[in-house]
């Protein structure tokens, strides 16, 4: 390169190109949408739902069968025990009752005794039998809260506008109910038949007593 040679400096400066701001899209992830229920879903659902509504009708006819049962037996050990007491009244139970208690003996004790004891356990034993009021005073179920109503078309809008999950749940609501009822009249049953038992055993001293008489 010979020497003195000038070369021309250039005032052009590279053009900076400038993004098109306008033609940038953002892309949203197809998984940030909001996508309708599949019917898949829906009807997982429907079923769940269906099976929930067969497991409550399942759970109050189960109910409904065991308190028919404590009642049932309620009304057999009732006539039990009533005709325990025709027998034992035939038997001159009263009569030996009736003296002074100053003259009693074992006999006499022991008709006391059963006399006390079986009619405790038949009034325990008619409890049993006795109806229960008890129940959601605002539910569409329970025939107390049904007839509270001010008049039946009430109630008829009240259960219309229930959707399947409000109905599983008045109904599993009223087995709750239902439960109690039953818990309580097993209770009550044997609590009488324990009673009557003891009032059985004074029975037969009397009349073991009264036959050797």
């Amino acid at each position: 390169m010979p020497e003195g040679t000038e070369y021309p400096i250039s005032d052009q400066r590279p053009a900076t190109v400038a993004p098109d701001l306008l033609s940038v899209s953002i892309a949203v992830p197809e998984n940030h949408q909001i996508q309708p229920d599949s019917k898949d879903s829906v009807q997982t659902r429907s079923a769940r739902t269906e099976n929930l509504f067969s497991f409550a009708q399942f759970e109050e006819q189960y109910l409904w069968w065991n308190i028919s049962h404590a009642e049932g037996k309620a009304g057999l050990t009732l006539a039990a025990i009533a005709a325990l007491f025709g027998y034992l009244l035939s038997a001159g139970m009263l009569s030996a009752v009736v003296r002074s208690p100053i003259e009693w003996r074992a006999g006499e004790f022991a008709a006391a005794g059963a006399i006390i004891l079986l009619s405790a356990a038949f009034l325990r034993v008619l409890v049993v039998v006795m109806p229960k009021t008890q129940g959601s005073s605002t539910g569409t179920v329970f025939w107390g809260a049904i007839s509270s109503r001010e008049n039946r078309e009430t109630y008829i809008s009240d259960v219309e506008r229930m959707d399947d999950s409000a109905r599983n749940r008045e109904i599993l609501g009223h087995c709750f109910e239902l439960a109690g009822i039953a818990r309580r009249k097993f209770a009550v049953m044997r609590s009488g038949i324990m009673i009557a038992l003891f009032g059985l055993v004074f029975a037969l001293v009397f009349l073991t007593v009264h036959k050797l008489k």
